[in-house]
């Protein structure tokens, strides 16, 4: 039986270090691409990529992803989970139905039509607000929604995401007095997938 097969008829078993075993296999096995080069939304080109997309929007993958960022959460007071369009979108969805939270989106830019909003959702000034995302390299993306988001009168104070590449998101945040949440790191994964 193949590693993807396995880790499908694992997932039902619990426990928050176990959850995070069978994303990081997951992600490995499906989302770690490492034939490239890339090019980041920061940037910069990268000989691999992390398209958890290949997760999220994967009704076994977002199974999982669901549940290791829900218990990641689960200690965390805010109601509300908020992240940028369109790679947080379905990890934000996913984690507020497993977490009982609500979820808020940040457009890229402002919609021109109907509100004209740039935070959707359902909220109000004061709401604690953590930002999501699926993988962070500068943090760049993240502190747009971080800014947008405080821009609304929401409190933003922590960050998660599934995988960050370590390429300075989590001291671009600390500037800003947010702390980074990773819930696996690149060094994880690219000394088996980088020769």
């Amino acid at each position: 039986m193949g590693t993807v097969a396995a880790l499908n008829q694992k997932m039902d078993i619990t426990g928050g270090q176990h959850r995070v075993h069978v994303l990081r296999e997951l992600i490995r096995d499906r989302a770690l691409l490492t034939d490239g080069p890339y090019k980041l939304a920061s940037g910069v080109d990268s000989p691999y990529l992390f398209d958890l997309k290949r997760l999220t929007l994967d009704r076994k993958g977002m199974h999982v992803v669901a549940h290791a960022l829900a218990e990641a959460l689960s200690q965390e007071p805010a109601e509300y989970l908020g992240g940028i369009e369109l790679g947080a979108v379905p990890v934000i969805i996913e984690a507020c139905m497993v977490s009982n939270r609500h979820a808020l989106i940040v457009r890229k830019k402002t919609k021109e039509r109907g509100t004209n909003q740039l935070v959707e959702g359902n909220y109000a000034p004061g709401s604690e607000v953590i930002v999501v995302d699926d993988v962070t390299t500068s943090g760049s993306s993240v502190l747009r929604a971080v800014e947008a988001l405080k821009g609304v009168g929401c409190i933003v104070r922590k960050v998660y995401t599934i995988v960050d590449r370590q390429e300075g998101a989590a001291a671009a945040l600390k500037k800003h007095g947010i702390e980074l949440c990773p819930l696996l790191l690149r060094s994880e994964f690219i000394e088996d997938a980088v020769a």
